[in-house]
C-alpha cells in the first residue's frame, strides 16, 4: 500500500502537517473565528497544558481519490505519551511495521521492531524544538502534535483563514463541540469533548483542489493526564539490532 507522501508529495494535506505543526506564538491574528470556537479552544488548550504528562491514542485513516477515480486507503495507530519538559514516547503500527521513537533529552531513538533497525541523533532539549526537528529534519510528523505543544491554540490556528462553531452533538451520550476551519483548498474540522475536560476527539482535514481528492481522519482516545515514569522513555533496542541512518526509518512514521 502507498504512503500519502508517495502518492501526493507535496500535497496541501502532507504541507499541512508539518505547518500546524510549525513553532508559533501569540493569538487569532487575522483569522476571521466566531466567540464560541475561540472559547471552546482556549478551554482545550488549557486542559491539555495544565498537566506536565499526556498519554492518548490516535488512529489514522487516509482515503485518496486520484484523477482516474482510482480509491487508496491506509490506517495507522499510535500510542502517544509526553512527559514535560522534555520527553516523548510513540508506539506506531503503519502498515505491517511496528515502530517505536524515544525522545528524552536531547536524544532521539527510533526502533524498527520487525526489521531489527534502530536510528539515533541528536535532537533540540525540550519538546517544542523536538517536534519542529521532528518535522523539519526528520521528515515525519505525529497524529496531535500541535496538542503536545507549549501552545496549542496558536499552533492550531496559525495558518487559518476562518473558523466556525458547527454544532453541540452527542455521540455515544458524549457531548462534542464540532468546529470548522478552513486553510487554503483545506477544510478541516475539530470535535472536542464538551464535558468534563475539554480534549480532541476527532480531526478530519479535507482537500479539494489539485488533481486529488483526499481524507485525512484521525481519532483520538484514551486521553490521560496521570503521571508517567520517567523510565517510561529509556529506549528499550533488542540484542542484534542493526543501526542505520535515520531517514532509513523516520519517513515510515509520517502519517
Amino acid at each position: 500500500m502507498k504512503r500519502l507522501s508517495q502518492i501526493i508529495t507535496g500535497s496541501t494535506i502532507c504541507l499541512m502537517l508539518v505547518m500546524m505543526s510549525g513553532c508559533v506564538t501569540g493569538n487569532f491574528g487575522d483569522a476571521k473565528i466566531d466567540h464560541k470556537t475561540k472559547k471552546t479552544l482556549k478551554n482545550m488548550s488549557e486542559t491539555l497544558t495544565d498537566s506536565s504528562s499526556l498519554s492518548y491514542k490516535a488512529t489514522g485513516y487516509i482515503d485518496i481519490i486520484e484523477k482516474d477515480g482510482t480509491l487508496t486507503q491506509s490506517y495507522e495507530e499510535f500510542t502517544v505519551s509526553m512527559l514535560r519538559p522534555d520527553k516523548i514516547k510513540v508506539e506506531a503500527k503503519v502498515g505491517k511495521r511496528e515502530l517505536t521513537m524515544w525522545i528524552n533529552n536531547g536524544n532521539l531513538v527510533l526502533l524498527d521492531k520487525k526489521k531489527r533497525l534502530v536510528a539515533q541523533t541528536d535532537c533540540p532539549a525540550n519538546i517544542e524544538s523536538a517536534l519542529n526537528f521532528l518535522a523539519n529534519k526528520a521528515a515525519s510528523t505525529i497524529p496531535g502534535t500541535d496538542f503536545l505543544r507549549e501552545d496549542p491554540l496558536a499552533a492550531l490556528v496559525a495558518w487559518v483563514s476562518t473558523g466556525s462553531y458547527i454544532a453541540s452533538e452527542i455521540e455515544n451520550d458524549e457531548k462534542l463541540d464540532h468546529l470548522l476551519f478552513t486553510q487554503g483548498p483545506v477544510t478541516w474540522q475539530l470535535w472536542i469533548t464538551a464535558e468534563n475536560e475539554a480534549l480532541p476527539k476527532r480531526l478530519v482535514m479535507t482537500e479539494t483542489g489539485g488533481l486529488l481528492r483526499a481524507q485525512y481522519q484521525v481519532e483520538f482516545s484514551d486521553w490521560s493526564t496521570a503521571p508517567i515514569s520517567a523510565t517510561s522513555f529509556i529506549p528499550s533496542i533488542p540484542a542484534k539490532t542493526k543501526a542505520v541512518d535515520l531517514s532509513k526509518i523516520a519517513n515510515a512514521l509520517e502519517l
